[in-house]
């Protein structure tokens, strides 16, 4: 009787063990899980991010967006803030999605990173100095898509000048043509040209209904505060017809649509 009354005791403290031992390890394997789903926000690209973009650049310009990970999964050195970090700059191209980490800034000064080009590939990039009137006017930014027009002359006594002191509605209306010359071009950099040391004023183009000298006429340099406009072209004919709109013709834009970001 003792015997089984040992028993019976022996078998309840085996089973208030077992108990205890199995709500343990639930309990701790709960907290496994809860640890595991940690999260944290961190820093990402909301797309590509040239090189020596600043961070403040990028911030402004809509490159930047916030992923959520689990804590487990982010890396030591991902960027979860841009406090203090604005003026620095990025020494290479960031890809869409790419977690911002923080040896990917560096002071502008010590950026080895290229001034290049986002150019997309298969096609070229060409530069043209324009006037503010014929290049929007500070409306033109990066990303901007314009329409390029061309005003050609109809006579060989007719001769594209490029000048701001002349006005366009001095130009006989018989004497000249636009024409769209390009539907959809994309613009890569708009920069504004160094003053030169003469002091001269920006650079327009007027029709001239008069001889000039074509050598004389193309090779006169732009002068200060003209307007640097690059674009995106394909090779060929694209190329060709921007060129000889900048060489030999008027160009003038038409903004289509500003940078989506």
């Amino acid at each position: 009787m003792r015997t089984r009354l040992l028993i019976i005791i022996l078998a309840g403290v085996l089973a208030l063990v077992g108990t205890a031992a199995v709500l343990a390890y639930a309990r701790h394997a709960n907290e496994r899980a809860i640890a595991g789903l940690k999260t944290e926000q961190v820093i990402a690209a909301k797309e590509a991010i040239p090189p020596r973009t600043s961070l403040a650049e990028a911030r402004r310009d809509g490159y930047l967006t916030t992923e959520t990970l689990p804590v487990n999964s982010v890396p030591t050195e991902a960027l979860t803030s841009t406090a203090g970090l604005g003026a620095f700059v990025f020494n290479a191209a960031v890809q869409p999605a790419q977690l911002l980490l923080r040896p990917m800034l560096v002071p502008a000064t010590q950026s080895t990173a290229a001034n290049v080009l986002p150019i997309p590939a298969g096609m070229i990039a060409v530069t043209a100095e324009m006037c503010v009137g014929e290049s929007l006017a500070g409306y033109l930014t990066p990303g901007s898509e314009v329409m390029l027009y061309a005003t050609v002359p109809l006579s060989t006594k007719v001769t594209v000048q490029r000048t701001c002191q002349t006005s366009h509605d001095a130009v006989p209306p018989d004497s000249a043509s636009t024409s769209v010359i390009l539907p959809k071009v994309l613009v890569l950099s708009v920069t504004q040209a160094q003053t030169s040391a003469q002091g001269t004023s920006s650079v327009d183009s007027a029709v001239a209904n008069s001889v000039v000298d074509p050598a004389s006429s193309s090779s006169s340099s732009l002068s200060s505060g003209a307007v640097a406009v690059t674009f995106a072209v394909r090779p060929g004919t694209e190329a060709d017809q921007l060129i000889t709109a900048i060489q030999v013709d008027m160009p003038y834009l038409a903004l289509i649509s500003p940078p989506t970001h």
